[in-house]
C-alpha cells in the first residue's frame, strides 16, 4: 500500500528513525490511515525492533479496533523474558488495559511474577481497567510487596475488595 507517494512499509520503518521530526510524521500518517494500517501494524508489532514495537503498539491502541487485542497479547507473551525492554512491555501492557477486553486478562496474569516493578505496576493498573475479577486473587498476592503492594492495594479498591 502506497500513501502520499510512501509505501506504507516504509512508513513503518520510519517509526524507528533517528530523527524525531521523520518518526512524528510517520506516526501522524499511521493513525490518520486507521483501520489501513491495523495489518502492518500487527507486523510491526510481532516482528519490529524495540523501538518500533512501542510506537506500533500505541498506533494499535489509538487505531481503537479490537481486532488487535489477540496481537497484543502475542506480544506479551513474547516479550517475557529477563532483561526485556521494560519500554516496550509499559506500552504493549497499556495499549492490553487501553481496550478493556478480557481476553488480556489471562496474558496480564501471567506476566506479573516475571516483570520489574515498574511494569508490574502498569499491569495491574491493566487488570483493573480491564475490571475481571480474575485479577483480584493475584493482586492480592502484591498486596505486601514493597515495590508494588500501594498500587495493588488501590487496584484492589478499585476493583470493590
Amino acid at each position: 500500500m502506497v500513501v502520499n507517494d510512501v509505501p506504507i512499509n516504509e512508513l513503518i520503518a520510519d517509526l524507528g528513525a533517528e530523527d524525531d521530526e521523520v518518526r512524528r510524521r510517520a506516526q501522524i500518517t499511521l493513525h490518520e490511515l486507521g483501520v489501513l494500517a491495523i495489518e502492518p501494524l500487527i507486523d510491526a508489532l510481532l516482528t519490529g525492533e524495540p523501538q518500533v514495537q512501542r510506537r506500533a503498539a500505541a498506533l494499535l491502541a489509538d487505531v481503537g479496533d479490537a481486532r488487535v487485542v489477540t496481537p497484543l497479547i502475542r506480544a506479551l507473551n513474547a516479550l517475557q523474558c529477563d532483561g526485556c525492554d521494560d519500554l516496550t512491555l509499559v506500552k504493549i501492557v497499556d495499549a492490553i488495559g487501553h481496550f478493556g477486553d478480557p481476553r488480556g486478562v489471562k496474558a496480564l496474569i501471567d506476566a506479573l511474577p516475571n516483570a520489574t516493578p515498574h511494569v508490574r505496576r502498569r499491569i495491574i493498573a491493566a487488570l483493573v481497567s480491564i475490571g475481571d475479577r480474575r485479577a483480584i486473587a493475584p493482586i492480592q498476592r502484591l498486596v505486601n510487596d514493597p515495590d508494588v503492594g500501594e498500587t495493588a492495594r488501590w487496584a484492589l479498591y478499585q476493583l470493590g475488595e
